[in-house]
């Protein structure tokens, strides 16, 4: 059985991850912040693709901690709506898994760029998929 939402396409419209030169391995007390904004997502008209962008940016938590990237990566995703799926739902449906699935995508993006480094793959953490619940504008912080 599929699922009720499908990723029809998937584009960055930006990708940016930085190597900090001067910090060449994890070190023990490596914390970043990761900030995760998402746009509310649109359809056109009844039977056209909903689409959406996830952003995300992460860095140092602090400037007197180190981190070994920096980064700001931006997705564009469009998506079908199985037509017998509750029309009053449909939003909510997009924002939650159309954003889980954007997320992921960001999220393999950064680590197949930082697994081709010699400072070593860096993971993004999970979210909760809820937050993209919010409207119009999401975000979660720290990570340590």
């Amino acid at each position: 059985m599929l699922s009720a939402i499908q990723i029809k396409q998937h584009v960055f419209i930006h990708v940016e991850v930085i190597c900090d030169p001067d910090c060449l391995k994890a070190p023990d007390n490596e914390s970043y912040e990761v900030t995760l904004s998402a746009t509310e997502p649109t359809q056109e008209a009844a039977d056209s693709p909903w689409k959406m962008n996830v952003d995300v940016r992460f860095g140092p938590s602090d400037n007197t901690k180190p981190a070994r990237y920096r980064g700001h990566l931006t997705v564009m995703g469009f998506f079908e709506v199985h037509p017998e799926f509750a029309e009053d739902k449909r939003l909510d449906l997009v924002r939650m898994n159309g954003g889980s699935l954007l997320l992921g995508a960001i999220r393999e993006m950064v680590l197949t760029l930082s697994s081709r480094s010699a400072r070593g793959p860096f993971e993004l953490p999970a979210f909760d998929a809820r937050m993209f619940l919010k409207k119009p504008e999401t975000s979660q912080a720290p990570r340590n």
